[in-house]
């Protein structure tokens, strides 16, 4: 069904939230916008979008959140797009217990008829594979909303190769220092006490070192804030990116509605697939996407900026396909610096004793630690939680 501007304009009309059987759409309608609001804001007397963020994620949501504030003075206004649709305001983990991991349904339940291996509601595979994968989180936040909130820092080993400019900014007030401050990392683990099991297995693994390439145990940085930043303020719990853009979005219709969607300057589009970037020259000057299965074209000016935030496989594939990277023409662009995250979970009982603690516990103990080493020339880290 259409859908009403959210902010009235010129020709007021009634905010149309959509009704399932069971929800009010109000969270949905009042950040999103659909593609005739799009088409809206760039009416005559409306300046062109300056950027486009591709993937509302964890990473999309937040560059788009970022360019939203830090490009006030300038009044720069940008589309995020994401081919999901908004599920929850939150970490899952934030929420009542029992409804984590299970979107998607019970486990019986859970994974499509396909053979795929995705799982049911939110989980899809943008590519075609013969390797069964459990699926991309397509909603607003992506997998923040889901994921452990694991945060370490590179070390000055892991930035070796890296740009010095890019090592110059991470170490600056302005890179991790302030991100840790964001994210909940800043303050290590607040939320666990450090109880009798910390300090013995904190004090016992650091008595192992330098075991086999072990070189430091530290608190495990847990993106995950237990105690007020501020007076006055609320913790956040765990970290994800859905709030910041909820905030940004919101906080745009607050200060910049003089002209309706004209004067807006951040909007986010769900169920949208992009498809390709078309150039002309070196600059991106259009899109084709689907919005709700629809094929659109956006036309961009030649200086808005273009970021792609939606996945390393679906960002790869814009990158061969739209930039010429790849191209066996001599001196094309290169496609490289793939990132991928490896894991394997290993579970052991250790009886209290063999710690040197005493019986049963009367509260719950839990403990979160990181262990950094190296070996074959790599460097690694182990993620131990214990309870």
């Amino acid at each position: 069904m259409p859908l009403q501007e959210l902010v009235l304009g010129p020709s007021p009309a009634r905010d149309d939230v959509q009704q399932t059987a069971f929800t009010y759409d109000v969270v949905g309608r009042y950040i999103c916008n659909n593609w005739q609001e799009i088409v809206a804001a760039q009416a005559a007397g409306a300046y062109p979008f300056d950027a486009v963020v591709i993937g509302a994620g964890m990473f999309g949501a937040y560059c788009a959140e970022k360019l939203y504030r830090s490009g006030s003075a300038s009044a720069l206004r940008i589309l995020l797009v994401d081919a999901g649709a908004f599920l929850l305001q939150s970490h899952i983990q934030n929420l009542p217990q029992q409804l984590g991991g299970k979107i998607g349904g019970p486990n019986y339940l859970r994974t499509r008829d396909d053979t795929s291996g995705a799982q049911n509601v939110i989980w899809g595979i943008p590519w075609i594979s013969n390797e069964a994968f459990p699926g991309l989180a397509y909603c607003i936040g992506g997998r923040s909303l889901f994921w452990g909130g694991w945060s370490p820092a590179l070390t000055d080993a892991d930035l070796t190769n890296w740009p010095n400019d890019v090592v110059t900014y991470l170490k600056s007030p302005a890179g991790y220092p302030s991100t840790a401050e964001e994210i909940g990392t800043a303050t290590t683990t607040d939320f666990i006490t450090k109880s009798a099991l910390f300090n013995a297995l904190m004090s016992g693994i650091q008595a192992a070192i330098p075991l086999n390439g072990v070189t430091e145990v530290n608190e495990a940085p847990l993106a995950v804030q237990g105690t007020p930043p501020r007076s006055g303020l609320f913790a956040f719990d765990k970290f994800s990116s859905a709030p910041f853009i909820m905030d940004a979005l919101r906080n745009d219709v607050s200060q910049n509605t003089a002209y309706g969607d004209l004067s807006r300057r951040i909007f986010l589009v769900a169920r949208t697939q992009v498809h390709r970037l078309n150039l002309t020259g070196n600059a991106v000057t259009s899109i084709d996407m689907s919005v709700n299965g629809v094929r659109q074209l956006l036309q961009l000016a030649p200086q808005t900026a273009v970021v792609i935030a939606n996945g390393t496989i679906e960002a790869t594939r814009i990158a061969l396909e739209s930039l010429g990277i790849g191209s066996t023409q001599v001196g094309s662009p290169r496609v490289g610096n793939l990132m991928g995250h490896l894991r394997s979970n290993i579970t052991v009982r250790i009886k209290r004793a063999a710690l040197g603690l005493s019986g049963p516990p009367t509260e719950v103990e839990t403990t979160a630690l990181i262990v950094r080493g190296s070996a074959l020339g790599r460097r690694f880290h182990h993620q131990i939680t214990a309870a």
